[in-house]
């Protein structure tokens, strides 16, 4: 048995012991709101909004109840734009639950760039002005001094928030399931609308892990 079917029959273990998938109420789900600003910005993208969310994770570790209740959070905000920025389910059972849990945002695009990392691999003519990805859910758990213990591959470095890449920036969603055990641990989900604003970019960079 490789890693990830043990993992994932560790987390079916725990939820079927606790009896319970992950959720937050509704109310309780932070709404991001980022400023992202790009040099020469065209004027017609000024204040321009991207909403967005990540990390579904439907299955049996997360509420779809509870993804459509974000889903109808966001789209309450009347964002420009929005975006799921991929990792849907988390099993194939889950699938015919996706239309039902992202009816409040059916015009929403999927984001090609899942892995935040792939940033560093951007080149100049691409002209890639911003990144959006989730895939590392910030960590999901999260220790004092000492930050998240584990982190996926391409989502070491470009853990959460927004970036300056070589090339670009990358703004990277904790997202809002969870991966392998139903909970969080300093720290939580998230739905973000991201403004475009004409100015210096970011300056921060990554974590380098």
């Amino acid at each position: 048995m490789n890693f990830r079917r043990l993992a994932y029959a560790v987390s079916r273990l725990v939820t079927l012991l606790f009896r319970r998938r992950y959720r937050v109420p509704v109310g309780q789900i932070p709404l991001v709101r980022v400023d992202v600003p790009v040099t020469g910005l065209p004027p017609h993208l000024k204040d321009f909004t991207i909403g967005v969310m990540s990390d579904l994770h439907l299955g049996a570790l997360v509420d779809p109840e509870y993804i459509r209740a974000a889903a109808e959070r966001l789209a309450a905000e009347r964002p420009d734009l929005i975006v799921v920025a991929g990792d849907f389910v988390s099993e194939a059972a889950a699938v015919p639950l996706l239309a039902e849990v992202l009816a409040p945002v059916r015009d929403a695009w999927g984001v090609l760039c899942h892995e935040p990392d792939f940033a560093d691999r951007v080149a100049e003519r691409h002209r890639v002005a911003v990144q959006i990805s989730g895939h590392s859910h910030g960590g999901q758990v999260r220790l004092p001094f000492i930050g998240p213990p584990l982190l996926p591959p391409l989502g070491r470095r470009y853990v959460a928030g927004l970036y300056r890449a070589p090339f670009c920036q990358v703004y990277t969603s904790r997202g809002l399931g969870v991966a392998h055990l139903p909970l969080r641990f300093l720290c939580p989900p998230e739905i973000s609308v991201l403004r475009m604003a004409e100015g210096m970019e970011c300056p921060a960079s990554p974590e380098g892990r």
